[in-house]
């Protein structure tokens, strides 16, 4: 696959790598109060074009247009307007995330896993340890039909510093979308 333009790239500062991504978190988004809402506005709707005299089928093509068009628009633009930039600090010792105003540092040997999708709609970070669980979606906010690298790969240094703390890599490829998964041996069992 050719390499296109790379939304977030690992860089060198210091004695760490650091990547820079804009980021959304899909619950926050799409949370289950507006699909709730999104629905009973598809009920009214619906109700709406049954007393107006309507027949069943078309209300309920109605209430289920409305109901949808509602939870799509009013998502996006949820998920547009609370996008935020992550940076993920990686050192010898330590992976530090800052994700706007809050700092999360993990010891790496405390870090049960990190996975990273880097292509496309599913691109994502996810990290988890005993002290935090971080979810970061990058993917659905650049949509399109066609298959993108969001997330350059991990580094060969940083790479050797997960490894050394007892992380094992696994690399896949499917439908062309690259995933990195970082796991503890133990997390493996």
């Amino acid at each position: 696959m050719p390499r296109s333009s790379v939304c977030a790239d690992w860089v060198r500062e210091g004695g760490a790598v650091v990547l820079r991504v804009q980021g959304v978190d899909l619950r926050q988004a799409w949370s289950n109060g507006l699909i709730w809402l999104s629905l009973m506005i598809g009920f009214v709707t619906g109700c709406l074009v049954l007393v107006s005299g309507g027949d069943t089928s078309g209300a309920v093509l109605a209430g289920v247009l409305c109901a949808g068009l509602c939870v799509t628009v009013v998502g996006y633009m949820r998920m547009g307007l609370s996008k935020r930039e992550v940076e993920i600090i990686l050192s010898e010792q330590m992976l530090c995330i800052v994700d706007g105003a809050d700092r999360t540092e993990i010891r790496l040997r405390d870090l049960r896993r990190l996975h990273i999708v880097h292509d496309g709609a599913p691109s994502q970070i996810a990290v988890d340890s005993a002290t935090a669980r971080i979810r970061c979606t990058i993917g659905q906010l650049y949509r399109h039909n066609r298959v993108e690298r969001f997330v350059a790969e991990v580094p060969a240094s940083a790479r050797s510093w997960l490894e050394e703390a007892g992380l094992t890599c696994s690399e896949s490829h499917q439908r062309g979308v690259l995933r990195s998964d970082f796991r503890a041996a133990r997390a493996q069992k």
